[in-house]
């Protein structure tokens, strides 16, 4: 199987931490998929319209590399191509959004993401399944699912 297969979704722990369950009860959602030794595509899906940009670097906290904005409408999947990367290199972003009526853009929580690395090579991931938010108390402990995702982002997976 090609490890593009295996990679087949990217989620940035601390984006899932800072806005929930994704999906239609969420307000952002932002999914990585696609990735290969030079791009990545980064999906953004938003209760409410916004516009957004994605800034991203090699540095944590330093976004050397901007896209275009592009307006998000309520519901509907806006992807952003992050091209033109290095391979086997860890990437840090953040999604900015701009609200109508704001006065500037908000930077979400940061992420990262692992560029393809070479054939052979080993990687890390982490895989969470369904954890049924909906059902708190009886299939689903907040808690538990809490240092479930700060294990996760400590052990800084690949994917």
């Amino acid at each position: 199987m090609k490890r593009l297969l295996a990679l087949a979704l990217l989620c940035s722990t601390a984006v899932a931490q800072e806005h929930g369950a994704a999906g239609p009860a969420a307000n952002l959602s932002i999914i990585l998929g696609r990735p290969t030794d030079r791009s990545i595509a980064l999906s953004v899906l938003s209760a409410t319209e916004i516009d957004a940009r994605v800034e991203y670097g090699t540095k944590p906290g330093t976004y050397s590399e901007k896209t275009a904005s592009r307006t998000a409408k309520p519901g509907v999947p806006v992807e952003f191509e992050l091209g033109a990367l290095q391979a086997n290199t860890r990437y840090h972003y953040r999604l900015l959004t701009l609200a109508p009526g704001a006065p500037g853009y908000r930077p979400e929580p940061a992420g990262t993401f692992q560029t393809q690395r070479p054939p052979g090579s080993t990687f890390t991931f982490a895989l969470q399944g369904d954890s049924h938010p909906e059902r708190a108390g009886k299939m689903f402990e907040s808690q538990l699912y809490e240092v479930t995702m700060r294990n996760v982002a400590q052990a800084a997976p690949d994917f």
